[in-house]
C-alpha cells in the first residue's frame, strides 16, 4: 500500500483501487509483527476474531477498546478468555464510555480508520468508507489521543 489508500465496502465502491475493508483489515492485522491496538465498537465477525487471535500466537501484544454492549457479550467473553490466556493482551471494556470510532494501528507506524464494524454486514452489505494510513507519526498522535480513555 501507498501512505494514503481508500478502502471501501459496497458493491459500487469497490475497484479502481479502492481496497475493500475487510481485505485492509485483515492483510494490517495479519502483517503485525509487534503491536495492535484497536477501537472496536461492534465486532460479530469470526475472521477478524480468528486473525486476532493468530497475531496474539505470534507474539503480537494487542490492546482492545471495545464498547460494552450486552447484545455481544458472548463475544466481549471470548476476548477476556484471550486476555486471561495471553499476558501481552489487554481488553478494555467501555461501558461509561460510548466508543464509537472503528481504529486499528499496527506496530505504532500504520493505521486505518474507517465507519465500518467489524461485522460481516459491514464488510458485504453496508457502504463504509475509510483509509489505511502508513505514518508512524500519526499513527503515534492518535494513540495518544485512544489511550486518554484509560
Amino acid at each position: 500500500m501507498n501512505n494514503i489508500e481508500i478502502i471501501a465496502s459496497g458493491d459500487k465502491w469497490i475497484g479502481d483501487g479502492i481496497i475493500p475493508t475487510m481485505s485492509a483489515i485483515t492483510e494490517l492485522i495479519d502483517n503485525s509483527e509487534d503491536s495492535l491496538i484497536m477501537t472496536i465498537y461492534v465486532l460479530t465477525s469470526d475472521l477478524i476474531f480468528d486473525k486476532i487471535h493468530s497475531a496474539l500466537k505470534r507474539g503480537v501484544e494487542i490492546e482492545i477498546f471495545i464498547y460494552f454492549n450486552e447484545d455481544y457479550l458472548n463475544l466481549i467473553n471470548k476476548l477476556k478468555k484471550l486476555s486471561d490466556s495471553y499476558n501481552y493482551c489487554k481488553i478494555h471494556i467501555l461501558d461509561e464510555e460510548f466508543i464509537h470510532s472503528k481504529i486499528i494501528i499496527s506496530d505504532r507506524s500504520k493505521l486505518l480508520i474507517g465507519s465500518a464494524n467489524f461485522s460481516r454486514r459491514a464488510f458485504f452489505s453496508n457502504y463504509e468508507l475509510g483509509v489505511f494510513i502508513d505514518d508512524s507519526h500519526i499513527a503515534f498522535e492518535l494513540e495518544k489521543v485512544i489511550k486518554r480513555l484509560l
